[in-house]
């Protein structure tokens, strides 16, 4: 990598516990848009199965938008009665398939996929957006984070290369002014998983700075909420990383510099490898998730981004996920 300088990610521990909380009256604070990187998804051991549109772009999609509070609990299933509807999304069914693929088992259109995040996350939304609103401004916010160019632009590649973790955090508080912190978890075979994260408060649309995660995610059914997590899932490693982003650049070029290239293959971050673009005001700390494939490689997973409770403006995130990846990450090839 190039010397372009690296930002220090601060490192947070990470634990996967979610606890439900019962209902109340308080409306959530902001959303997580949570992207994904299929290649990370795919390189487990979990099955993972192309949709029957077929290999989806090698691009980070749509993991989720999902509503949350300060305190680091969510809200989900809020309303039973409000069922998935596919005829209120017809007009978006194409880009959905596009930017917010599903990798699950049995191959199928996605439609599984999409009804099991409205009915878990959006229902919890219906307060500021509905169902045709939720999914739409999920696609905007994924047009507006384009983490695959920024890391492109940036000259990293999902090309199975291993990224510096500090050289990528450096280079990302060189470009966006913000100390990242990372965090990751492990999945059922205590593999660590990569994954970004966004979180975007109530309406999905804004990128706000990423809030302290809390060691415990208590879950409370209940439509109010703080905040929505935009989940983006890269489909090959499943780690957190959050990062704090204090002057605006392209979240997909901030990524490429911290390890998250776009390309095909996974390289090592050194501490002089990104430069500092400005290509959209993400003003944001980000989260990253990590796992690890079947040969142990510590690989890029998702992206949290935080937005307003409109769901349409990013902002700082009110709470930050605690985790921790290794000091080189793969970025998997797709």
């Amino acid at each position: 990598m190039g010397a372009k300088g690296w930002f220090i990610l601060k490192l947070l521990m990470f634990q996967g516990l979610f606890i439900s909380r019962p209902q109340d009256q308080e409306n959530f604070d902001f959303f997580y848009f949570v992207l994904q990187w299929p290649g990370a998804y795919c390189d487990t051991k979990k099955s993972c199965c192309y949709p029957t549109s077929g290999k989806p772009a090698a691009d980070f999609g749509i993991h989720g938008l999902w509503p949350n509070y300060k305190d680091g609990s969510y809200p989900s299933n809020c309303d039973p009665d409000s069922e998935f509807d596919k005829s209120q999304i017809t007009d978006l069914v194409s880009s959905l398939k596009k930017k917010w693929p599903t990798l699950s088992c049995p191959s199928n259109e996605g439609f599984n996929f999409w009804e099991h995040e409205w009915e878990k996350h959006g229902t919890c939304s219906e307060s500021v957006m509905d169902q045709h609103d939720y999914f739409e401004n999920a696609l905007k916010l994924r047009d507006r984070a384009n983490i695959l160019q920024i890391l492109t632009n940036s000259g990293i590649k999902p090309d199975d290369g291993f990224y510096d973790l500090k050289k990528i955090s450096n280079a990302i508080k060189d470009a966006i002014g913000f100390t990242p912190g990372i965090e990751c978890n492990k999945d059922p075979e205590q593999t660590k998983r990569q994954q970004k994260k966004k979180k975007m408060e109530a309406k999905g649309w804004l990128i706000l700075k990423l809030p302290m995660f809390q060691s415990v995610f208590i879950s409370r059914p209940h439509q109010d909420f703080d905040f929505f997590y935009f989940v983006l899932q890269v489909p090959i490693a499943m780690q957190s990383v959050v990062v704090d982003i204090q002057h605006p650049e392209n979240l997909m070029q901030i990524l490429e510099s911290m390890v998250f290239g776009l390309t095909i293959k996974m390289v090592h971050i050194h501490q002089t490898a990104i430069p500092t673009v400005n290509l959209i005001d993400l003003r944001f700390t980000p989260g990253i998730g990590c796992n690890k494939d079947p040969e142990l490689n510590d690989q890029l997973h998702e992206i949290y981004i935080c937005v307003d409770t409109s769901g349409t403006e990013f902002i700082e995130c009110p709470v930050l996920g605690k985790g921790r990846c290794p000091s080189k990450l793969q970025f998997s090839k797709f």
